[in-house]
């Protein structure tokens, strides 16, 4: 009998000893997971770089673990960075839905709330974000790039489910590469026009069928006048 208490307690002392090594190994490796990658932290640094930021929304962006700023978030798996949302909040409570949206005359430059908007310090936005090949989510709507072209090299990440780009103060033709966004689920390019009200527009829509999986699409306020069979374009779209 001394001898069968022994071997429980030997047994139940050896479980105890397995689950917490594996609690121990599974924290570890959660917390290396979550862990933000050099590179990918280096990437936002230098989008950072590239924006004036008057109130402060990107404050956050400090430290070395990217993964705690303020709209970004990482995969708890792989650390890779698949979410990037700065939405600018304040300039879409200010706004709301007023007449001047339906017209297409916001005001974009003239409202209060414009000197809390995300801007370009200089003539473009950088190029780094084309290194967060993870990126599932991206949002830059609400804010004021100026009237630039919206980025060609957005089409290049590959993994995006959803681009919101409206109401950003892009203007310019919208790049067909957008085509090659392959998983996009969501897609919304409306209402950009820079200071002088030019419209983005888009020549050709031979590029969007090759979305077969988006789900939403709103291009209000694009310029679809010089776009070839933009009706039968949409047409081929799944439902």
């Amino acid at each position: 009998m001394a001898k069968l208490a022994l071997l429980i307690r030997g047994t139940a002392l050896l479980l105890c000893l397995l689950v917490f090594q594996a609690a121990s190994t599974s924290d570890g490796q959660a917390s290396v997971s979550r862990a933000c990658i050099g590179s990918e932290r280096d990437a936002l640094l230098s989008f950072k770089a590239s924006l004036l930021d008057p109130a402060g929304h990107l404050s956050s962006w400090q430290g070395e673990d990217c993964c705690q700023w303020k709209g970004v978030r990482c995969s708890n798996r792989t650390g890779h960075l698949i979410k990037l949302n700065l939405r600018n909040i304040d300039m879409e409570d200010y706004m709301g839905y007023s007449m001047y949206d339906y017209m297409g005359y916001y005001s974009d430059y003239s409202y209060p709330n414009r000197g809390r908007s995300l801007s370009l310090s200089a003539g473009e936005m950088s190029s780094s974000l084309a290194t967060l090949q993870h990126l599932r989510y991206l949002d830059l709507s609400w804010n004021n790039f100026n009237g630039t072209s919206i980025p060609i090299y957005l089409s290049s990440l590959k993994s995006l489910r959803y681009l919101n780009l409206s109401r950003a103060g892009f203007s310019g033709r919208i790049p067909s590469q957008l085509g090659n966004l392959s998983k996009l689920q969501y897609l919304d390019l409306s209402w950009n026009y820079d200071y002088y009200g030019n419209k983005s527009y888009i020549l050709d829509l031979a590029w969007l069928p090759r979305l077969s999986l988006l789900r939403h699409l709103d291009m209000s306020y694009v310029d679809l006048g010089s776009a070839r069979d933009w009706f039968q374009r949409v047409n081929m779209l799944p439902n």
